[in-house]
């Protein structure tokens, strides 16, 4: 934990509203409670011990219950993936029809290239052109968000991109966090920028990886060259990225980004409205973007919190 976030908790100021009750946080040596329950008719899980007959946290963080197994999650943790969790993944090698990716987790996973929508939503057979054309979709180090499809019992993770909201990112920033401090939703793609004169998303993936810059419809342009050779070849089109991006979205974009380090750096939860109330009292006091990670700005909205 950074000197920053030591401070504020020396001073108490992270007794927020919305933090999670005691009885869900443990600290090494306390007694792991689920209710009233501390022993009975449960599973010992990771992060605990026996002592005395009652469960014991080993570790500090979180108490997790999946049926009658309980475990303790520790803050700090690598990131586990689940069917269904949004993510963002840097394209690391093309291996035979699918890609190779890492998000942030003991192993990379894979997106194999029939869980992708073609060029066109054409809905089609993968044929040999468009294995050779892979590069052309997804090269080495490109950004994509997409979603778990599937985890094995090995651990393999499968990816999807099939939808309009999945696909390479660009145009903007990537943040790494800790996974712990991203929660679940029902939607992971907000617009966070009060300005309605840009066109700024934000991507909170559940590894932890957070990305910020233009909205994705806006990002590309569509290239004739390319889907001229696609009907001549039947091979895949690729979208170029656009590059004309003024300075004023190129501050909102820094700024907001700006936003959800100063979370990471309070380890405080990232969401939507918690990003905003950052930008907003940045803005109101008249702070830039490079002095926002600044201890004195810091400080200073970690105690408009607790007010």
């Amino acid at each position: 934990m950074n000197d920053i976030a030591i401070g504020c908790f020396q001073r108490g100021s992270f007794n927020f509203p919305d933090k999670p009750s005691s009885a869900e946080l443990v600290a090494p040596g306390e007694d792991v409670r689920v209710g009233h329950q501390t022993r009975g008719g449960l599973l010992r899980g990771h992060g605990t011990i026996l002592v005395s007959d009652r469960f014991t946290a080993t570790i500090c963080g979180t108490i997790e219950r999946v049926g009658n197994l309980v475990s303790v999650r520790p803050f700090r943790c690598t990131y586990k993936p689940e069917t269904g969790d949004v993510v963002l993944g840097r394209v690391i090698e093309r291996a035979g029809k699918c890609w190779k990716l890492d998000i942030n987790s003991w192993q990379d996973a894979s997106l194999h290239l029939s869980a992708i929508n073609l060029p066109g939503g054409i809905p089609r057979r993968r044929n040999a052109d468009d294995e050779l054309n892979m590069r052309q979709l997804y090269d080495d180090d490109d950004l994509v968000s997409a979603e778990v499809q599937s985890v094995h019992r090995d651990g393999t993770v499968m990816l999807h991109t099939r939808g309009p909201k999945y696909g390479c990112m660009s145009l903007g920033q990537l943040i790494s966090v800790v996974p712990v401090l991203v929660k679940r939703a029902e939607t992971h793609f907000h617009r966070v920028c009060s300005d309605l004169k840009t066109d700024i998303e934000i991507l909170i993936g559940c590894n932890g990886y957070i990305w910020v810059g233009l909205k994705h419809s806006a990002c590309f342009t569509h290239d004739p060259e390319c889907s001229k050779s696609q009907n001549n070849t039947g091979g895949c089109e690729r979208e170029v990225f656009s590059t004309s991006v003024n300075a004023h979205t190129r501050d909102q974009v820094c700024r907001v980004a700006s936003a959800v380090r100063v979370l990471s750096m309070l380890h405080l939860a990232i969401y939507p409205k918690r990003i905003l109330d950052v930008v907003d009292r940045s803005n109101d006091w008249g702070v830039s973007n490079t002095d926002m990670l600044r201890r004195a700005f810091v400080v200073k909205f970690s105690e408009w919190m607790t007010d």
